[in-house]
């Protein structure tokens, strides 16, 4: 059998996406080795440099969200440059500024170049959205297995299931990490970031209840996703999840017709029922709150420890970008200014105490978000062209589906799952502050093979359009 390598490796990165804690190759890739879906896609990354470079031009899609994210990147350049003065005197920790810049630059320069090799691989295959829907079962798939151990383990406490993911831990996590937890994680490094992956995942297992004779099993997949979802315990990642439903519903009504109705009330009951088991059996879990609602009601408590880290750290990148509106301080530079801008109430958190000690080789102070690190570090500007990326995809793929409505009276079903794929991964950027979150770059890649059209693959040869 032979084996086409280009869609090996495309479907092996989206495979990988939910192993987000790999202990491997970490003194060489530093924050990146972590990333399952890095070590298939830097192979795929390299195939598509070494065909453009033996071809002798370069085929990149050209719509106005590639435009917006190379004016990104041209932003950042920009932003640092104007920095570096301060950036090269900047020291915390035990590094310095200009350091820091110059490897997130680096590190999103490899990411953003994931995206092109994506595109580059569905192009060149014919890939359609069908595969990578497949991709996103079989990874799924491979989180239900080693989620029954999970579940066995956290409800029964039971020996052999306590064995079972000790062995496999050290295989997938850094060996500082717990083999055993209290929340539902699966395969990643923490129950949030496991909790984000599934709030992508969601959308793509929605559309078999659309395409699929058999509802019964789709019904159990999607109401099971939803459980593992509800014991990560995830605040955010409730509120993105119920948010990409409402949008999966409300673009399903507009297109199809009412004999969906009875689908779509079913969907609702099965959340609700969902609900109901949740708040039964997350008392059950070894917490310090009372079950799921426990959870939910925490989500603006100012009197949650974790609250007041998070916002604390956007509060602190805010503040720094109000006061640098223009170039911010520097790609990669909150970490070394955040002390100047923290809130005093702030420090009651243990968190924040510990992220403010000038102490080499202590834990670097996140920003608990993309977007108010992008006003941090890259100023106002730069978070416009970060925002009009999404913005101009989004618009490109309804638009997409509705000509496809338009023309052939046929509903795009998985369209509208990679649309709300983009929602969820847009507002996942409120959770998480590091761009080797490799949703972001998959989801970019397929998005542009998505709506690409004769008229938006352009070749490049000498480094000019034609």
């Amino acid at each position: 059998m032979k084996i086409n390598f280009i869609k090996f490796f495309l479907g092996l990165s989206i495979v990988l996406l939910p192993f987000n804690g790999l202990p491997y190759f970490q003194n060489i890739f530093n924050e990146i080795a972590g990333e399952g879906a890095f070590y298939p896609l830097i192979i795929l990354t390299g195939i598509w440099a070494f065909t453009m470079a033996l071809r002798g031009k370069l085929t990149i899609p050209r719509n106005a969200s590639t435009y917006f994210l190379q004016a990104f990147f041209i932003w950042i350049l920009i932003s640092s440059l104007i920095n570096f003065p301060e950036l090269l005197t900047a020291e915390f920790k035990g590094r310095v500024g200009i350091e820091k810049n110059i490897l997130q630059i680096l590190l999103f320069l490899t990411v953003a170049s994931t995206s092109h090799a994506i595109y580059y691989a569905m192009k060149s295959q014919n890939v359609p959205l069908t595969s990578i829907r497949r991709f996103h079962l079989y990874a799924f798939i491979l989180v239900c297995v080693y989620s029954i151990f999970e579940l066995s383990y956290i409800f029964t406490h039971n020996s052999v299931s306590a064995n079972v993911l000790l062995v496999i831990n050290e295989w997938i996590r850094d060996p500082n990490m717990p083999g055993l937890y209290a929340k539902v994680r699966s395969v990643s490094a923490e129950a949030s970031w496991f909790a984000n992956y599934c709030s992508i995942l969601f959308p793509w297992l929605m559309s078999y209840l659309f395409t699929t004779k058999h509802k019964f099993i789709a019904f159990l997949s999607v109401g099971y996703l939803v459980m593992l979802l509800i014991f990560t315990l995830s605040r955010t990642a409730y509120l993105i999840t119920i948010f990409e439903f409402i949008v999966y519903t409300v673009l399903v009504l507009q297109f199809y017709s009412s004999k969906n109705a009875k689908l779509i009330s079913g969907l609702y009951g099965v959340f609700i029922v969902l609900l109901v088991i949740a708040l039964g059996l997350t008392s059950k879990l070894n917490m310090d709150f009372e079950g799921l609602s426990g959870v939910l009601m925490s989500i603006y408590s100012s009197d949650n420890l974790s609250n007041v880290a998070r916002y604390g750290s956007q509060v602190a990148a805010i503040h720094m970008g109000l006061s640098n509106p223009v170039f911010g301080v520097g790609f990669g530079g909150y970490g070394f200014y955040s002390i100047d801008y923290m809130p005093d109430w702030a420090y009651q958190s243990y968190e924040i105490q510990d992220w403010m000690t000038n102490a080499t080789g202590s834990k670097w102070p996140p920003v608990h978000g993309i977007y108010s690190r992008i006003f941090a570090e890259t100023g106002g500007i730069g978070l416009v062209l970060w925002a009009l990326i999404w913005i101009t995809l989004l618009h490109l793929c309804y638009r997409k589906i509705k000509d496809k409505y338009s023309s052939e009276k046929e509903v795009d079903v998985l369209g509208i799952s990679l649309l709300v794929s983009i929602v969820g991964t847009f507002l996942t950027g409120f959770n998480i502050d590091s761009f080797r979150f490799f949703e972001y770059w998959i989801t970019f890649g397929v998005a542009w093979y998505y709506v690409r059209t004769e008229k938006n693959s352009a070749s490049c040869k000498g480094g000019l359009v034609r």
